[in-house]
């Protein structure tokens, strides 16, 4: 979840930027997608021995699906973050499959 917070910081001043499309984003709706997203790049970059090219590719492709189908795309996100929690169990969220706490 921090990752989520972070990512939302850094692309807020987007949001209120009004020469920039993502100006229109309803905030909370998009602030949640942002977290939903999250997952899955953590789960990708850990799946992936962090291989940071897949997050690009990654990300390219949800902003160009976004562009095209707009807001319906974070149903796709929640769909895909479900079946990667139900799939590969929340442990594959951290690294080495370490279930990591508040204490560590």
């Amino acid at each position: 979840m921090i990752i989520g917070v972070l990512w939302a910081v850094w692309h807020a001043p987007l949001l209120f930027n009004l020469d920039n499309v993502m100006s229109t984003y309803p905030l909370l709706p998009w602030f949640v997608d942002v977290m939903i997203d999250s997952v899955i790049y953590v789960w990708l970059y850990n799946s992936t021995k962090g291989s940071v090219f897949l997050l690009v590719l990654y990300h390219t492709l949800s902003n160009t699906l976004g562009g095209f189908a707009g807001w319906s795309t974070a149903t796709a996100s929640i769909a895909i973050a479900a079946l990667l929690l139900l799939i590969y169990k929340p442990a594959t969220i951290s690294a080495n499959g370490r279930k990591y706490s508040l204490s560590d």
